[in-house]
């Protein structure tokens, strides 16, 4: 994982403190298994804090009991800092106050800012998302996105945005072999997604997937660079698990992961 090797340098490089910043934490099962990684690999930081935003309470309450539960359990120093809110709802007072906590930060937003809807104007708030992130300058962020054009308000093209992405999600549940329940809920899950994409009005779309190339030009607009990590000849060092079904794809500014040719998400590194 690249926040695992992103935070295992800082530590190693002397870096008693760290706070992550986690936009859209969800249960925290993800913080939970970077955790885990870094136990593993002996690389947890002296002290650890973890700032969950996400607008659902329940969510919330997960995560902090579920963190704190494991970091009592691998005896790490602890804290979680728990903020209910949208993540574009963040005044530029919470975004400032993140930075009240000791260590290094790092920023982390797993397949949750592509939710960000627009303003009043039409505009897209992602780009606002990303000026305030950037404000407070986290040594790193990592970015994890689908890749689709669903933001254009062009019915026929979210079509053919949907039936190529949708395409690849559909053709892999099918080669997988899972359980058929599990294969049920997961067509489920994506019809949902797709009745938002294809049939809500512009201003009450929830999945408003950009490309890749779209990510990262809000990222550079926004002021980030390409983290060096990821730069194509240092991220073919990251592990990656072989899996027939998709295929790694090294490129700078980004890692990705396609299925038969169509690059299905991608995970971008910028500071």
């Amino acid at each position: 994982m690249i926040m695992v090797q992103l935070i295992t340098a800082a530590v190693l490089g002397g870096a008693r403190e760290i706070t992550l910043l986690d936009l859209g934490i969800g249960g925290g099962r993800q913080i939970s298994g970077l955790i885990r990684v870094l136990a593993e690999r002996g690389t947890v930081p002296f002290g650890l804090t973890v700032i969950g935003v996400d607008p659902l309470a329940r969510n919330l309450e997960q995560a902090g009991a579920g963190l704190t539960d494991l970091a009592t359990a691998l005896r790490i120093p602890f804290q979680f800092i728990p903020v209910r809110a949208a993540v574009e709802d963040l005044t530029l007072d919470d975004w400032i106050g993140f930075r009240r906590f000791q260590g290094e930060l790092f920023a982390t937003a797993t397949f949750s800012l592509h939710h960000v809807g627009r303003d009043g104007n039409g505009f897209s708030r992602k780009d606002g998302v990303l000026r305030n992130l950037k404000l407070i300058a986290p040594t790193a962020l990592v970015l994890a996105e689908a890749s689709g054009d669903f933001e254009t308000d062009d019915l026929v093209s979210r079509f053919q945005a949907s039936w190529m992405f949708y395409g690849a999600c559909f053709d892999i549940l099918d080669r997988m072999t899972l359980p058929p329940d599990l294969c049920a809920a997961a067509k489920l899950f994506f019809a949902r997604e797709l009745e938002d994409i294809l049939g809500c009005h512009s201003a009450h779309r929830c999945e408003r997937f950009d490309t890749v190339t779209r990510w990262r030009e809000r990222l550079q607009t926004a002021g980030f660079r390409t983290h060096p990590l990821l730069t194509r000849s240092a991220s073919r060092h990251i592990a990656t698990g072989p899996d027939d079904l998709m295929t790694t794809i090294f490129q700078d500014g980004y890692v990705g992961f396609a299925h038969e040719g169509y690059l299905v998400t991608a995970v971008m590194c910028a500071y």
